[in-house]
């Protein structure tokens, strides 16, 4: 027969297990997917492919990582546990998220649950971890059960992990990933007497190995700006180094290149035309057309727009599906001079005919059944292709309209704040300038 004292410690023990199960099981039962972005899609079945990437903590930043746990009464995995919630915030946005924990003192893992939303300093955060942690880690493949948890791409209750150990130099610094664990991310935290060793371990099957170097060099950069202020806000932290704000800001936004101020878009197809005539100009679909045959069509109909009064600054509506048609259309009325407006032909046939009497436009180039049928008072209409013996005679000499650059070349409208169509004019020189 048992000892009173033996039965009172069972007692006391299933009792806390149960006080556990009853504070973490509502925090996990409907535990958030942390969508961390990947370098390749997921597969359906998650495979075992896992590596890992090391970074060691220099001592002056460990020393002050130590400074900083002191100071605010909490244990240094916590501190470090805490920056590692902010980094995947940062990365992934999520304000909601759960990261398994465990430790060399207790190999049940936990899921920590924590809301981040509100932006809170870090401090608070940090407070929040130690309170959580607070409560006795529960026995993941129980709470599993518990939960009922069904199987699939993802850890039913997490998808990026942490552990914390305190060095032993018998047994050497690398650390296993268990397999089982079905995770993205595993960061495995070791306290050494001089420094701390991080140790990312990932899922092969979705990250390259320069992410995760990344992700390591923005954790190293987060704990910095950490302990130099750790009263700020999390968006406040800063994860990227000098250089790399450098290469964002500034490097990547000089954008500004040369292009030929002086001519206008289609004088520079008419080039191309006569440079490399034989290559493919546009496709759609499983046709195309080479610059030689693009510039010839689009000839033809530019004489043909000019006979019918187009020149430089004449609004000229453009009615069509995405097609070959398409292309040489446009092409055509920029070589007349005219400015292009283009129409949706699915449009609402009231907002059809709002932009071409707005515009004052002259002619319109369609397709048959495209445009309202009312509205086009005093709009010349041409069909295509039923134009094509007309547009057969015309001439295929590059046209003289007279535009400049600074002649209007398209006119787009918008919805308008009030409801209205609105136009905007895009000059030769704009567009040529977006399409260099």
């Amino acid at each position: 027969m048992a000892e009173p004292e033996a039965i009172g410690s069972e007692q006391l023990a299933i009792e806390m297990v149960e006080r556990d199960a009853a504070y973490w099981s509502p925090q996990l039962s409907d535990a958030p997917v942390l969508n961390l972005p990947t370098d390749r899609l997921r597969p359906p079945v998650p495979g075992s492919d896992f590596a890992w990437r090391s970074l060691q903590i220099a001592k002056d930043l460990n020393d002050s990582l130590r400074w900083l746990s002191r100071e605010e009464q909490v244990p240094l995995s916590a501190s470090l546990l805490s920056s590692f919630y902010v980094l995947l915030l940062r990365y992934t946005s999520q304000e909601d998220m759960v990261i398994g924990c465990s430790s060399d003192r207790d190999a049940n893992e936990l899921g920590l649950r924590l809301d981040l939303s509100g932006d809170p300093p870090f401090r608070s955060l940090l407070s929040r971890v130690t309170a959580a942690l607070a409560h006795g880690p529960f026995s993941f493949r129980r709470l599993g059960q518990e939960l009922r948890a069904e199987p699939g791409p993802h850890n039913p209750i997490f998808q990026v992990s942490f552990s914390y150990r305190v060095s032993n130099p018998e047994a050497g610094s690398a650390r296993a990933l268990p397999q089982a664990k079905m995770v993205d991310l595993h960061l495995d935290v070791e306290e050494r007497e001089e420094d701390v060793l991080l140790q990312l371990f990932y899922n092969a099957e979705l990250f390259e190995t320069q992410t995760v170097d990344r992700i390591l060099g923005c954790l190293q950069t987060l704990l910095q700006g950490i302990v130099e202020n750790p009263s700020q806000q999390l968006s406040s932290l800063p994860i990227l180094s000098e250089a790399e704000k450098k290469q964002i800001v500034i490097e990547w936004n000089q954008t500004g290149c040369d292009y030929p101020r002086h001519k206008c878009l289609h004088q520079m197809v008419e080039s191309q035309a006569e440079t490399v005539p034989e290559r493919v100009a546009v496709v759609c679909e499983n046709h195309q057309l080479t610059y030689r045959e693009l510039n010839d069509s689009a000839n033809r109909l530019a004489h043909y727009l000019r006979h019918r009064g187009v020149g430089p600054n004449v609004r000229v509506g453009l009615c069509l599906d995405r097609s070959l048609d398409f292309a040489v259309a446009t092409l055509a009325i920029l070589k007349s001079g005219g400015a292009c407006v283009p129409l949706d032909p699915n449009y609402p046939q009231e907002r059809l005919a709002y932009i071409l009497q707005d515009v004052q436009a002259r002619v319109v180039v369609s397709g048959a059944g495209m445009l309202p049928k009312a509205g086009l008072d005093g709009i010349e209409t041409l069909f295509l292709p039923a134009k094509s013996e007309v547009l057969s005679s015309q001439p295929r000499t590059n046209p003289d309209s007279g535009v400049i650059p600074q002649d209007v070349a398209y006119v787009i409208y918008t919805s308008g704040s009030t409801g209205k169509p609105r136009g905007v004019l895009l000059t030769h020189t704009g567009l040529v300038n977006y399409n260099t």
